[in-house]
């Protein structure tokens, strides 16, 4: 092995035990606790007794809600009426056309009866003046 071989196994081996000891160096960094401070630190909150008339207690909060989830309720219950009778008035409606285009095509095809008919006979007339 020569020098130059030598040379370089060692910068081979030293590479090697540094790139270990950063990524070791990594990992404690990584897992290392930090404290961590907020600034500007959080005001404490007194309440004043003054300010407690200012707030909802947790009945009225709670009839709130309960009233609240009622007339919701009630709207939607207004809401699913009133589209129920909208579609029956839509499907009612289709259902009157369907009936006034099937009328209209017994016409139509009896209007058609009628020329085929009357042409057939203007033919048979012309055939027979020839």
């Amino acid at each position: 092995m020569t020098t130059f071989d030598e040379w370089m196994l060692g910068l081979g081996i030293t590479g090697t035990f540094c790139t270990v000891g950063a990524m070791i160096i990594a990992v404690i960094a990584l897992n290392k606790k930090t404290l961590t401070q907020i600034s500007p630190q959080p005001l404490t909150v007194r309440l004043i007794e003054e300010m407690h008339d200012q707030f909802a207690n947790k009945k009225a909060f709670d009839d709130l809600v309960k009233h609240n989830t009622e007339r919701h309720g009630q709207i939607f219950a207004e809401i699913r009426r009133v589209e129920k009778e909208r579609r029956e008035d839509v499907d009612a409606r289709f259902l009157q056309l369907g009936e006034s285009r099937n009328d209209t095509m017994e016409k139509l095809n009896q209007q058609f009866l009628y020329i085929r008919e009357n042409l057939a006979a203007i033919n048979r007339e012309m055939q027979i003046r020839k």
